[in-house]
């Protein structure tokens, strides 16, 4: 199973949430039906794009979001932060083998993928040092 990013918000805010297994040869994925069971519609928002809905998530509960309008508003930038310089070295890492693995360059792509996300993550842990918040504590 693919564990995208609102069921982790989902399970770190302490959500209850329903996964439903979809297999490729399963007739639901073809069907007009299947955008009804999309999750904005399972979490009741018009959210549309997995990064807005991960927020959405997170507001709804304090585990994950601080109850000052400051911080919280940090939080939010800080989430912006990470999945736009950490989650596109995670997907060049991630993505060729789920989708091409059989193909022969993938296994010479992925030691300089690690190299991309390790030099990325050590940049950041440069510079956020060792608070035990990024913002306010939860």
């Amino acid at each position: 199973m693919l564990w995208l990013p609102w069921h982790c918000a989902l399970a770190e805010a302490g959500l209850d949430y329903d996964v439903v297994t979809i297999s490729d040869d399963n007739d639901y994925r073809r069907s007009s039906h299947s955008v009804r069971f999309q999750p904005t519609v399972m979490t009741r928002s018009n959210c549309s794009s997995p990064r807005a809905l991960v927020l959405h998530i997170a507001g709804l509960s304090t585990a994950l979001v601080p109850t000052d309008a400051q911080d919280a508003a940090q939080t939010q930038s800080w989430v912006f932060a990470a999945l736009d310089s950490v989650e596109p070295r995670v997907d060049n890492l991630i993505l060729p083998l789920l989708f091409h693995g059989d193909e022969s360059w993938v296994a010479g792509w992925r030691p300089h993928a690690e190299w991309l996300v390790n030099l990325r993550l050590k940049s950041l842990s440069g510079c956020l040092k060792d608070p035990e918040w990024l913002t306010g504590p939860l």
